[in-house]
Parts: C-alpha cells; structure tokens; sequence
C-alpha cells in the first residue's frame, strides 16, 4: 500500500519496510529482516539528504536485528550508527538552547 501511494523512496515507505523487518526479526526470522531493515536505512539517508543520515530508530532495530541473526559485528555498526544518528538529532533540536537549559532538559 504504501509503495503504490508514495513509491520506493518515500520515508513513509520506508517506515513500512522498518515496521515488517522488526516484526520478522522478533518473530524468531531475523535473517528475513535484516534486508527490509537494510533498505529502509537506505531509503531514509537518501531522503534526509545531509541532514540526518537515518533516524536512530531503524539504526537501532537494524542493530537488534543483526544481533539476533548473528551477526554482532555488524550489529555493533548499526548500533553506533543509530547512537550517532540520535546525538545529532539532539544537537540539532536543542541547538537554540543554552547550555545550563539543554542540561536541565537532558536531566544531567
């Protein structure tokens, strides 16, 4: 449904293929979906176009996914990935701030 109404590199695409990897790999198939994981990745970098690279969330389920399919090397790149992904995500949504407000927001 969502390929036929925003095609293949729309993110609402690619939230689909996230929400279908992650079910795979927690229903015991991650091996299954690891690659709709892959491409949402892919999908969401090339749609933030040097702004974000993917958000954290597919990173993250990508990392989870990997790890259960035995691949924890790469599960460790995604999950680096994902943490950087939210790291610049919080830079850049709190980068009106200063520093103490930033701080009293974070609970640091």
């Amino acid at each position: 449904l969502y390929l036929d109404l925003h095609g293949p590199r729309h993110p609402s695409y690619a939230l689909a293929l996230q929400n279908q990897g992650t079910s795979l790999a927690f229903a015991g198939y991650p091996a299954q979906g690891v690659p709709l994981l892959e491409k949402a990745v892919a999908i969401e970098k090339a749609a933030a176009a040097g702004r974000q690279a993917a958000s954290s969330d597919a990173l993250e389920n990508l990392a989870e996914a990997l790890f259960l399919a035995g691949r924890p090397a790469q599960a460790l790149g995604a999950a680096r990935q994902a943490q950087d992904a939210a790291q610049r995500f919080l830079a850049d949504s709190f980068d009106h701030l200063g520093e103490q407000q930033r701080i009293a927001y974070l609970g640091k």
